[in-house]
């Protein structure tokens, strides 16, 4: 899986397109009556919640697009990933929706479905039983992953797709931390 490109129907939001090789997101401050002021608030972090967002991540209070509902309400967000080199999906995901999602399988890579009527697969609900009707099981199957019950592609997302408080202990990601109890974490675990 690669991500092509992301955009949005809201033209506040700037589309990008990933290159084939290494992207990186690098903050450089171009006025110099501010060199000593640092690179944040940049939107890496936000990146990242798009990425993780349109990767059809289940929505907590206080994720970036419930915190900031009220602004973000009327945007619809597009995700192209590739397969391989004649194997696309388009990944489409309303902010006000954001449990209904559509997919267009298509062969030719940077493509805008913005306007698109004939997707795929239409309005499938995010957390279906029916595997048949679960975009993040679709996906799993159009990628060949791993194929689990319990386990998809998302189990593994968390440790590719980490903001800056991720990188303290490697295996731990800060999202999963559970309550401190001395020098000791309480995690919780999965059956195994």
């Amino acid at each position: 899986m690669k991500i092509n490109q992301i955009y949005s129907d809201n033209n506040k939001f700037k589309s990008i397109k990933f290159n084939k090789h290494l992207n990186v997101i690098l903050g450089i401050t171009k006025d110099k009556s501010k060199k000593d002021s640092d690179t944040h608030n940049l939107g890496k972090s936000t990146l990242i919640s798009v990425i993780d967002f349109m990767l059809l991540k289940e929505l907590r209070n206080n994720d970036l697009f419930k915190k900031n509902y009220s602004l973000l309400k009327d945007f619809t967000f597009f995700i192209e990933l590739k397969k391989d080199s004649n194997s696309y999906v388009t990944v489409k995901r309303g902010v006000k929706n954001n449990t209904k999602i559509s997919l267009k399988f298509h062969e030719e890579p940077f493509q805008d479905y913005k306007n698109e009527m004939m997707w795929d697969y239409i309005d499938l609900p995010l957390t279906s039983k029916d595997r048949k009707k679960n975009p993040k099981f679709i996906l799993n199957d159009f990628f060949s992953f791993f194929n689990y019950e319990e386990y998809n592609y998302r189990k593994y997302l968390g440790y590719f797709l980490r903001t800056q408080y991720d990188y303290d202990k490697v295996f731990k990601l800060s999202k999963f931390q559970g309550k401190m109890i001395g020098s000791t974490s309480i995690f919780r675990t999965h059956k195994s």
